[in-house]
């Protein structure tokens, strides 16, 4: 490939190659005045054995034309590149993904605990539920409690006006028996008196009759 300084070029892996499981490495951005190969590698993700043909479609490209206020002064490279650098071969040789297997696992791990931390949440969410249930439900109670306590007071308070009305009834009763009882002793000595004189009157008068007699 030979670029001048007013052409660049975007490569793009075929989207084939991934469905197959096939990493492409390496840049994808090839520079103005760039000369030489182009040199990618490839790494075979799948269990399968992939041939490599000639001639098989790889990369696509896309140019693009610079403006000239894009156009740097770009320097040549001294050499081109002919081989796969050293430094590539040895990227691509020890290179190692991602184990799959491992990453299943964590994605597992993750959603069970996402699954504990939903539980959790739910749990959370009940007690609290049932905590305000239960709050309430005191409060209630204590509500009727306070109710009953307030009808007990007021029966109390009309009990204590009755009990103070009968007591000055029955103070009343008392005092009116007392004068009664008084009136009553004052008629009996009247009429203990009456008796007295008449009988004292009958005892002077047969004492008179028989002095009479006897004198007679």
């Amino acid at each position: 490939m030979e670029l001048p300084d007013s052409i660049m070029a975007h490569l793009m892996p075929k989207r084939k190659l991934s469905h197959e499981g096939i990493l492409v490495l390496g840049g994808f951005c090839v520079d103005p005045l760039y000369s030489g190969k182009l040199l990618v590698g490839l790494y075979n993700f799948s269990s399968s054995r992939w041939v490599l043909d000639p001639g098989k479609k790889l990369i696509a490209a896309i140019f693009y034309e610079l403006e000239e206020t894009e156009r740097g002064a770009f320097e040549k490279p001294e050499s081109s590149v002919v081989d796969f650098p050293g430094e590539l071969v040895r990227l691509i040789s020890s290179y190692q993904p991602i184990d799959m297997r491992g990453l299943r696992d964590d994605i597992v791990g993750l959603e069970t605990q996402i699954t504990n931390l939903r539980t959790e949440m739910t749990t959370d969410r009940e007690w609290k539920k049932d905590f305000q249930s239960n709050l309430e439900k005191l409060a209630t109670g204590v509500g009727d409690l306070l109710k009953g306590l307030e009808e007990e007071k007021a029966n109390r308070i009309l009990a204590d006006k009755e009990m103070t009305t009968e007591i000055g009834s029955l103070k009343i009763a008392q005092a009116e028996s007392r004068t009664q009882g008084s009136n009553t002793h004052t008629l009996m000595v009247q009429i203990i008196s009456i008796v007295i004189t008449f009988l004292l009157t009958a005892a002077l008068s047969v004492l008179m009759f028989w002095l009479a007699t006897r004198t007679h």
